[in-house]
């Protein structure tokens, strides 16, 4: 406790921590100074200085302050990151030391590590946001991130995404679709032709009640996503559990148009789901081993069931839909992601349509 006290002789004494300073009082602005200069001195030196709390340690502290905030999927996705690509690179370094060039040292590690640019600029995020916090709580002063320097021109981007010719979709429809002993083959066979015929995703689908489809208007609402993460409750013995929660950005609330196959899946999968609310009565693990098996079963090669919704959104493209149109129907939240992520059609048309004049 800080004792400030007049003693005898017009004498004024401060006592911080057991330390005393005695000052003599010459006059009432002269002994306020010095008792003031004396004041910090022994603030300073009794201040915690965070030398023994560490980025390792405080990040921790952080992520629990962004759990409240965050998504459960976003969550994990942050939760990754900091313990994967923030914590064995700065964990060491003091919070009050953390500079600049620590910060891009840790970017340069993680790109010559063959780190994606998109991974690298997440890490970078969450150690940015982090000491946006520290300052906020007056534990450094500065935030020492936001004068690093990222670049995506830095990194080697493949933005080439998995997609299917129509002749592969034709093969991988067929398989899905194929009915044995008067039954479909795959019970959810239609649940993957309906994700191909719309470019919805997984988790969007699986969350999908018959009561978000119209048939009079073709139509499917998307409103809600189910996702798998990392269960954090001790009542549960299960690692992962599927939370639905609302879906991925503003936009991916949206109305999808639905075409003829797409109904006729819709049509199929009443049969199977009979009066369960939802269309697919199942997890994301379980359609994602139904999936690797038809791939198997016919001779395509093993990829994720996103494949499916580059395979939708890379068609319209290459039918030369508008992408903004594009954009809109896969729900992205600015239409820039839809140009990067399928740049290299776009690449593919202009190349087609200029060899194409010169055929004429």
């Amino acid at each position: 406790m800080d004792v400030l006290s007049m003693l005898g002789n017009g004498v004024r004494a401060i006592t911080i921590t057991g330390q005393k300073i005695i000052s003599e009082k010459r006059n009432n602005d002269t002994c306020d100074v010095e008792l003031c200069l004396s004041l910090k001195v022994l603030y300073d030196d009794n201040q915690p200085k965070y030398k023994s709390e560490t980025i390792g340690e405080y990040i921790l502290k952080w992520l629990e302050y962004k759990r409240k905030k965050l998504k459960p999927t976003s969550f994990d996705r942050l939760d990754t990151t900091v313990t994967h690509q923030i914590i064995p690179i700065l964990g060491d370094v003091c919070v009050n030391e953390l500079t600049t060039a620590d910060i891009e040292d840790m970017i340069r590690f993680l790109k010559e590590e063959g780190y994606s640019y998109s991974t690298v600029k997440k890490a970078y995020e969450a150690i940015r946001s982090c000491m946006r916090y520290a300052v906020s709580q007056s534990i450094v002063d500065k935030n020492p991130a936001d004068q690093a320097e990222l670049s995506v021109k830095d990194f080697e981007i493949n933005n080439k995404v998995k997609f299917w010719t129509d002749a592969e979709m034709d093969i991988f429809q067929k398989e899905a679709l194929k009915i044995e002993n008067g039954n479909y083959k795959y019970r959810f066979g239609n649940c993957f032709v309906l994700l191909m015929s719309t470019g919805i995703r997984v988790g969007e689908a699986i969350a999908l009640q018959w009561s978000d489809i119209d048939f009079d208007k073709r139509q499917m609402n998307i409103c809600k996503n189910i996702a798998t993460v990392r269960n954090r409750s001790s009542d549960i013995p299960r690692k992962y559990i599927d939370v639905e929660q609302s879906t991925k950005t503003r936009n991916g609330n949206r109305k999808i148009p639905l075409n003829d196959v797409a109904i006729a899946a819709l049509n199929n999968l009443q049969s199977v789901s009979g009066n369960n609310n939802r269309l697919f009565d199942t997890t994301y693990r379980s359609l994602d081993r139904m999936f690797k098996i038809i791939l198997k079963n016919c001779n395509l090669p093993r990829t994720g069931m996103h494949t499916l919704r580059h395979s939708f959104a890379s068609k319209l493209f290459r039918l030369g839909v508008d992408v903004k149109i594009i954009s809109d129907i896969l729900g992205h939240s600015d239409i820039s992601i839809t140009y990067d992520t399928y740049v290299h059609v776009t690449q593919e048309q202009r190349k087609e349509a200029v060899e194409s004049l010169c055929e004429k």
